[in-house]
């Protein structure tokens, strides 16, 4: 058995994504940094929150997950935007809530972990359910 889930571009992800960093930029008001430190840090916070966007809540990079599919006995597979397919193991540290799903894998032959976040307006919630009581309740 396993459950799949395509999904959506999110409404709930992006305003986390936006609000997380609006808060890293005015964080870098109330410190004591020079113009040029200053304008440094929010090119790096604006370059993150696009690279943000775009991958995890958009879906719009061609490395976006749109798809998910996780087994009972730990498999993982992901499609991408652009068309490639990752298989891999899931891991002990994927995150389940109501409202954000963090479904943790590390992909065959690749050394890191990787990360899908799921919100709750990404994908069918029946799926979404399915995949929170197998991430809580099964041996992964």
């Amino acid at each position: 058995m396993f459950v799949a889930l395509d999904l959506t571009p999110s409404r709930r992800l992006a305003c986390a994504i936006a609000v997380g960093h609006g808060v890293a930029a005015a964080a870098l008001f109330v410190t004591a940094l020079g113009p040029l430190a200053l304008a440094a840090g929010l090119c790096f916070i604006a370059a993150g929150w696009r690279r943000a966007h775009r991958y995890r809540s958009a879906l719009s990079s061609r490395y976006a997950t749109i798809r998910l599919e996780i087994g009972t006995d730990g498999t993982v597979c992901i499609v991408r935007r652009d068309g490639t397919v990752h298989a891999g193991r899931a891991l002990a540290g994927s995150y389940v809530s109501p409202g954000l799903t963090v479904v943790r894998f590390r992909p065959t032959g690749r050394r890191l972990a990787r990360s899908v976040v799921i919100a709750t307006d990404s994908a069918d919630p029946e799926a979404q359910r399915r995949l929170r009581v197998l991430l809580r309740w099964s041996a992964i």
